[in-house]
């Protein structure tokens, strides 16, 4: 006869594999749910537009919005559509913070105006390649490029030039000096002449920042503006009116953005840093908090853009932020 013992054990033994058998089967279940889902989806949720990657770069979308690069120079973009990459290993890109990314333009239509430009280039890229042009003054005629200036050796020279801008093979903006004029009467074919260069006396002291080939003016792409730097293949640019259009990749068509809006910008995925807060998974829209003007954005001073706006948080967590943009915000962030 066997004992009570034996019966309570054999009893605790059975329940015990009864729940291992049970915690088996639901982990079973779920891996093949999960296997299931992933088969459906094999493009890692690209054919399921509310799912959010967690890793991997932050993705941007940009439709008729300003981009302030630096202060009084604006870049007016149509569509862009790009990556967020961080410049270092291991650290989230920032949305205050310039330098922690580039921005990788897959797709883009932009313009800067004569005006804009010419701030761009005395302000930013001349100084940073410690060039001798200085004053430089950009306009846009005819669809050519004229420029006027001062060259600094031992004495200021002032000079002009006329040229035509295109697009090198490796992707970067080329401005032609068909028509050079110094000193008001020193031409071109006198300074070729005279074996004077272009390069001699307007080359910059940092050659990667742009570079004087010949009578040719060559501006890589991601050395043109302050951080985030851009990169991406430059398919085409010329002159319209007073504007300098650059089309970037191929166009492709938009996913729709959370809000639909004349203008917005849109990060998705990956995983960004807005002050103290982390987000992973990105799901973030910018606008106007004043609808149906257009959105002028600045990194530099998005703190003073969020200051006087507000957000809403959507059912799947995802957040659309509606800011100032910063020249309407100037008065207020002072």
């Amino acid at each position: 006869m066997r004992s009570p013992f034996w019966r309570v054990h054999t009893l605790q033994y059975a329940r015990r594999n009864a729940l291992v058998t049970l915690i088996a089967f639901l982990a079973f279940s779920y891996c093949g749910l999960q296997i299931s889902a992933g088969a459906a989806n094999p493009a890692s949720g690209d054919a399921n537009p509310d799912h959010i990657p967690t890793t991997g770069p932050v993705h941007l979308q940009a439709h008729n919005v300003v981009f302030q690069v630096i202060d009084d120079v604006q870049i007016q973009v149509k569509s862009m559509d790009g990556l967020l990459l961080p410049t270092h290993a291991g650290h989230p890109v920032s949305i205050e913070e310039p330098t922690s990314m580039k921005i990788e333009v897959q797709s883009a239509e932009a313009s800067i105006s004569a005006e804009a430009l010419t701030r761009l280039l005395n302000q930013y890229t001349l100084p940073h390649a410690k060039s001798d042009v200085r004053d430089l003054n950009v306009t846009f005629e005819d669809g050519q490029v004229h420029i006027s200036g001062k060259l600094k050796k031992l004495v200021e020279i002032p000079f002009s030039a006329t040229g035509d801008v295109d697009v090198t093979n490796d992707g970067d903006v080329r401005v032609h000096l068909a028509h050079i004029t110094a000193a008001g009467f020193v031409h071109k074919k006198m300074l070729d002449f005279f074996g004077i260069k272009v390069a001699e006396v307007a080359g910059p002291g940092k050659p990667h920042s742009f570079r004087v080939v010949d009578d040719d003016v060559i501006f890589p792409i991601h050395t043109l503006f302050p951080p985030p730097h851009f990169t991406g293949r430059l398919r085409s640019i010329k002159v319209e009116g007073n504007e300098l259009v650059q089309i970037f990749g191929t166009p492709r068509a938009f996913a729709s953005a959370p809000m639909p809006a004349e203008h917005y910008i849109y990060f998705r995925g990956g995983v960004m840093q807005c002050g103290r807060m982390t987000m992973q998974g990105v799901d973030l829209e910018l606008l106007n908090k004043d609808a149906g003007k257009p959105l002028t954005f600045s990194i530099e001073h998005v703190y003073e853009e969020t200051l006087s706006g507000y957000m809403k948080n959507r059912p799947n967590h995802g957040m659309i932020a509606y800011i100032s943009s910063y020249t309407e915000g100037d008065e207020h962030a002072e």
